[in-house]
């Protein structure tokens, strides 16, 4: 592990290009859960691939251009002296080289359309061994954008101001529930434990009766276990006065 914030800094940089090909891969990919161990070695080996790629990019340059770049082998033989001397340079020769492998590890785990376009003629005129993995990953088309939160987040959250959220709550038992939304228990895991508060004003019917009478409570804490499935509605404010307890005509037929 790093002892001083030199090496920690240095650390960090090396792992960011696998966490960020990981982080990336996971929006667009379903992902599967990995052991500790495993999910280390894809996040140090991801890196290992990019910064060498970012490395080799290096190699070239300072072949062609050794006139702009920072002397390698002055830095190994007599490290701190040259960093004094050259530090605007070696600090910006290593930013650059940052930059280009996380750049590199965002671009491979979703890659844009025209790297797939060139991948597939690739596939289709390079040698013959090479051929099905080129064709593989040209076809690996990725979906819709994921986002890592749980249902309730997603269904209720993003409403305006001008918007509130009524609940249509159909318990296990039969039972039904509906009023406006006051708060929710926002955890991503989606587990029984959770619950959800309404609002007054609050309508129930049970599964024995027919019509739906006013529960006669200012807040009623739902949990999650007993709730079976859930509608939502997000009525403007404006039509809210209008309506019977803020309910549309049509919601209470259940």
């Amino acid at each position: 592990m790093p002892t001083t914030i030199g090496s920690l800094v240095v650390f960090i940089a090396f792992l960011t290009p696998g966490f960020v090909y990981l982080a990336r891969l996971e929006t667009r990919f379903p992902s599967r859960t990995y052991t500790a161990l495993r999910e280390t070695a894809m996040v140090v080996s991801t890196s290992l691939l990019f910064n060498g790629l970012a490395v080799g990019v290096f190699t070239v340059i300072r072949f062609l251009l050794p006139v702009i770049t920072p002397d390698v082998g002055a830095i190994i033989r007599n490290a701190q002296p040259h960093f004094q001397d050259h530090y605007a340079s070696i600090l910006l020769w290593a930013g650059t080289l940052f930059v280009a492998s996380v750049g590199l590890a965002w671009l491979a785990a979703v890659p844009p359309q025209w790297s797939r376009t060139l991948v597939a003629r690739a596939a289709a005129h390079g040698p013959h061994r090479w051929r099905a993995p080129l064709r593989h990953w040209s076809e690996k088309e990725p979906g819709n954008r994921i986002f890592f939160e749980s249902a309730w987040g997603r269904a209720f959250g993003g409403h305006d101001r001008d918007h509130r959220v009524y609940l249509g709550l159909l318990l296990k038992d039969g039972t039904y529930l509906y009023g406006p939304l006051a708060s929710f228990n926002p955890q991503l895991e989606e587990t029984d434990e959770r619950d959800l508060v309404l609002s007054r004003p609050i309508l129930i019917r049970v599964p024995t009766e027919e019509a739906p009478e006013e529960y006669e409570a200012d807040a009623l804490v739902v949990s999650a276990g007993e709730i079976k499935t859930v509608s939502v509605h997000r009525i403007p404010t404006r039509l809210l006065p209008e309506t019977t307890l803020g309910v549309p005509g049509d919601t209470l037929g259940m």
